[in-house]
């Protein structure tokens, strides 16, 4: 729409394009909105493959636009001559993609590419015309369709339905909600068109022309032009599925594809040979996105997500994708789990970044994680049904944010979160305690949501009394579902099971509008929590093997013996088509617990290499207590001798053990367990042995984060850090509550004199160290200044360390003699630490001078595995 002119701008002295609005239309309220949405739209997008606009403005009654100039075709007449070679077809298509993401990245959809709207310059492709570009929230109208077809007047007039008609999408032509997907159906038929020099879809009438986009699809690229590889077909016909769902579901992806076949392009590329069964699988084209590469040697070039009408390799793969350096999963009693979406394109992690809790957002066809949402606890992420969306848990609710961005939807209130699964339209959620806002406030239990939100409902799955549940897995028919069950404040038994190396845990299956539920013996104890179905096949782990064995939801039975499918692994989860990821113990954060001195000299390492999850300490510097994970799956306290580097263990039940710190005069320890059915405070004294329960807040989860100087109590805390206690070690077990608030608090460290508290908090938006008054905490100070966890105190109360979210360790020196008086924090040395706000992960000698910590410098980044093709009959039977 407008009138395009060569002119000259006098003020800089330069050529550019004018733009101008004509006449006949500029009295039009339409049309003139639209000259200046584009405006708006091409002035919000700085990117090198969109026309760059200079100026906007009117003269008399003529609206104009001042572009860039630019030299060459549009890529419509360059088609005349005939089409375009592969290379060029894919440098251009991977240019015109990525100028696509940068629109949708600002929530626009372009919503008219098509050839003439594409200019070939010198310096690449330059995209034009935002005009029909509308916000991706936008409502759209639905309005009569009068396009003519080929050269006659494109369907943009007023009063049709927008775009040109032989690049509209299926939900286009029909007047439905678009998105970014319907461009990217607009890309598939211009990649179509540069390769074979026709249109994707033809027809003699407007008419037939919508019918054709409607039910039929395109020959493929290969058909016409000889030679074509298959990985470009299949990224074509991906663009062009007629579900949005099925397509490509970001630009960008088909921004990746087309780079990678363009790298390759040089390279004899072979279609997949032909095979029986049609299921969607993964190549090399997917593994030259992952870092780590494609493990297995058989020579396959595929794309992603091949047609399911076409014939596809069923070669089981392993490929290994890197996730970013600094990223480190949580490997503590609720450990991260990588949660692959129900189609099989995303992973979901929660990870800590310098000190930063994110849920991080994972293409498997790109090199690149994006975060979703930075400096909150999520916990427990699942997928949407559709895998558009994520439910979590945070700061005692229950949440959902679209894998797009935008901010997280509050669904409900979820304090003490046990994890959700989502089908049916509803959301099922555990709950280790509830409140009054729900149902039955006095218990835990199972509820349902609405999807959408709504007031929850007791999902419970009588005759179950004095049980908790643990991660509900909904199965596809959105009815039926998994959960690991286990007694509620029953220690005893808890205890008892336990040592029969059952912990006291069972996994059921049940039904939401059913009384019963059937257990389900075969898979037992802490592998019940992580059990998945699929493709007709149960998943769980079993001393640290991963598992599969076929299995009936409608009868509860099993229908075949159990196969090894993988060995290590630490933490996985399976998509609706079979797809594994997991997480292998040898890619937990191996650390070594290493001394340095106050420069940042390395003065000797104690233990080997291994999965620690942090460390204490002993008040006389002559131990230290660790917590690390074993191939079975758990996770113990053990206990270096720093004279020997020695190793003896601590704990030795098969829960999760952690968080021990040594009592003030080094003959006891307490820790974190979760061995009574949830996270509770245990006391072991150290020449006995001897191991007590501290139960003031039954069926509460709590953990412990120091002891008071005199030895005589500790200070605990809530998971996520809301509230914070302080527990007696009398007879009576007096727990009382010091502070609760609206943020995060962690960490709490008494000083030496009992009269101040140093901690770190999120209350600022980031990770900081605070000092306030014990046990009021009042004459609060803030004592880091760019970010900082884990505050340790000096014996004699006149320093503090902590660590920087940078890894740097950090001192303040500080008087606390009679009111607080902090100095401004100085830097020691790099420490080699992945911070967490959660862990201790070093220690500090009495007298400040050295440090023990556990080191990460030199060491690899984190990986996951996917297993491709893992469950199919052929590749199990070969097993």
């Amino acid at each position: 729409m407008g009138e395009v002119y060569r002119a000259r701008d006098t003020r800089l002295d330069r050529a550019v394009a004018l733009k101008v609005l004509p006449e006949n239309l500029a009295a039009d309220a339409s049309h003139h909105a639209r000259f200046q949405r584009e405006a708006r739209i091409i002035s919000s997008l700085n990117h090198p493959h969109v026309c760059a606009l200079h100026d906007i403005g009117q003269h008399e009654s003529r609206h104009y636009l001042v572009l860039e100039l630019l030299e060459g075709e549009t890529l419509a007449a360059r088609l005349a001559r005939g089409p375009l070679s592969q290379s060029q077809a894919v440098r251009v298509g991977a240019q015109i993609a990525d100028a696509l993401a940068a629109a949708h990245r600002h929530g626009l959809v372009h919503r008219d590419l098509k050839p003439a709207n594409v200019m070939l310059t010198p310096s690449g492709v330059k995209l034009l015309d935002f005009g029909l570009a509308k916000p991706v929230s936008a409502e759209v109208v639905v309005t009569p369709l009068a396009a003519t077809v080929g050269g006659g007047t494109p369907a943009t007039a007023e009063g049709q339905i927008v775009g040109t008609l032989q690049y509209m999408a299926p939900e286009q032509v029909q007047g439905l909600p678009t998105d970014a997907r319907t461009d990217i159906f607009a890309l598939g038929a211009v990649l179509y068109e540069m390769m074979t020099g026709r249109k994707a879809f033809e027809a003699h009438t407007p008419a037939g022309l919508i019918a054709s986009i409607m039910r039929s699809d395109p020959p493929a690229v290969s058909a016409t032009v000889p030679g074509t590889p298959g990985s470009l077909d299949a990224v074509i016909e991906r663009c062009l599925a007629k579900e949005p769902g099925e397509r490509w579901q970001s630009a960008h992806d088909v921004k990746l594809q087309l780079e990678w076949l363009q790298s390759h392009a040089t390279g004899a590329v072979a279609s997949p040979p032909p095979a029986t069964v049609h299921r969607r699988v993964w190549g090399a084209s997917l593994a030259a996105a992952f870092a780590g590469g494609l493990v297995t040697a058989t020579p396959l070039v595929v794309a992603l997500w091949r047609s399911p009408a076409g014939p596809v390799d069923l070669v089981p793969r392993r490929l290994d994708m890197a996730l970013p350096k600094d990223a480190a999963l949580w490997t503590g009693a609720i450990p991260d789990v990588p949660e692959i979406s129900p189609d099989g394109r995303w992973v979901a992690y929660g990870a800590t970044v310098r000190g930063r809790r994110q849920l991080h957002l994972r293409s498997l066809a790109s090199t690149e994680s994006k975060v979703l949402l930075d400096n909150e606890d999520a916990a427990f992420p699942f997928w949407s049904p559709d895998s558009r969306a994520l439910g979590f848990f945070a700061q005692a609710s229950l949440k959902t944010i679209s894998i797009g961005g935008g901010a997280a939807r509050v669904l409900a209130p979820a304090p003490a979160p046990r994890g959700g699964s989502w089908g049916g339209g509803r959301i099922l959620f555990a709950l280790g305690r509830t409140s009054p806002t729900l149902p039955d406030p006095g218990g835990a239990g199972l509820y349902t949501i609405p999807e959408t939100g709504g007031a929850p409902r007791r999902a419970e799955i009588p005759p179950l009394p004095g049980t908790l549940y643990f991660r509900p897995r909904l199965l596809p028919d959105g009815r039926s579902f998994l959960i690991s069950t286990f007694p509620a404040n029953q220690p005893a038994a808890a205890l008892e099971a336990a040592e029969r190396g059952h912990q006291g845990q069972s996994l059921r299956l049940a039904a939401l509008d059913s009384r019963e539920s059937r257990l389900i013996p075969e898979v037992e104890g802490p592998a019940s929590a992580r059990a998945r179905f699929a493709v007709g096949h149960m998943i769980w782990a079993r001393d640290a093997q991963l598992l599969t064995r076929a299995f009936d939801p409608r009868s509860g039975q099993f229908t075949a013996p159990e196969v090894v499918i993988a060995q290590g692994v630490r933490v996985y989860s399976v998509a609706r088509d079979g797809t594994i990821v997991f997480q292998a113990q040898s890619s937990s954060p191996f650390t070594q617990p290493t001394w340095f001195d106050r420069k940042g000299v390395r003065e000797g390492t104690l233990a080997d290499p291994d999965a620690y999850g942090g460390l204490s300490l002993s008040p006389d510097g002559r131990r230290a207590s660790v917590w690390m994970g074993s191939r079975a799956g758990n996770q113990d306290v053990w206990e270096v001798d720093l004279s020997t580097g020695v190793l003896s263990r601590m704990t030795s039940d098969p829960a999760i053990d952690s968080d021990a710190t040594w009592a003030p005069d080094g003959t006891r320890v307490a820790f974190t367990s979760a061995r009574s059915g949830t996270l509770a405070v245990y006391v072991k004294d150290v020449a006995s042995g001897r191991e007590e329960l501290l139960a003031p807040m039954a069926g509460r989860p709590l953990v412990v984060d120091g002891w008071t100087p005199d030895g005589r109590a500790l200070v605990v805390r809530q998971p996520g850090g809301r509230n914070t206690y302080i527990v007696t070690l009398d007879a009576d077990r007096t727990l009382r509550p010091l502070v609760a608030n609206a943020f995060t608090m962690d960490e709490t460290q008494v000083s030496p004199d009992g009269r101040w508290a140093a901690y770190n908090s999120d209350e600022s938006g980031a990770w900081e160290v605070y000092v306030a008054r014990f046990p009021t905490f009042t004459s609060r100070r803030r004592v880091s200044t760019a970010g900082g966890v884990q505050p340790k105190w000096r014996r004699d109360g006149k320093e503090l360390f902590y660590l920087a979210l940078d890894s740097s360790m950090m001192s303040v020196p500080i008087d606390t003699s009679a009111e607080l008086t902090v100095q401004r924090p100085i830097k020691l040395f790099d420490s080699g630490i992945t911070p967490d706000p959660g862990l201790t992960q070093y220690g500090v000698t009495p007298d400040g001078q050295r440090f023990l910590a556990l080191d990460r410098s030199g060491r690899e980044g984190e990986t996951l595995t996917v297993l491709l093709n893992w469950l199919t009959p052929e590749n199990l039977g070969r097993r």
